[in-house]
């Protein structure tokens, strides 16, 4: 049996309403929707496998040294 996603919005959104959010908990993919698909549309927009998030992740967070 799957676990359902526990769905956290990203450190990364603002506070007006440009927000996504991320479940972390499943152990092969990352599911992340638009915040303000949480009530229309439950299914996850975007599904990558765990990887390729974690090279997204890693390629988007800034890093000393290293410049745009």
């Amino acid at each position: 049996m799957n676990p359902l996603p526990q769905w956290h919005t990203s450190s990364h959104s603002d506070d007006r309403e440009m927000c996504v959010e991320v479940a972390t908990n499943l152990d092969a993919t990352v599911p992340v929707r638009d915040t303000k698909q949480r009530d229309h549309h439950p299914q996850p927009t975007l599904v990558f496998p765990r990887e390729a998030w974690a090279r997204f992740v890693t390629h988007v967070t800034p890093q000393e040294g290293r410049h745009g």
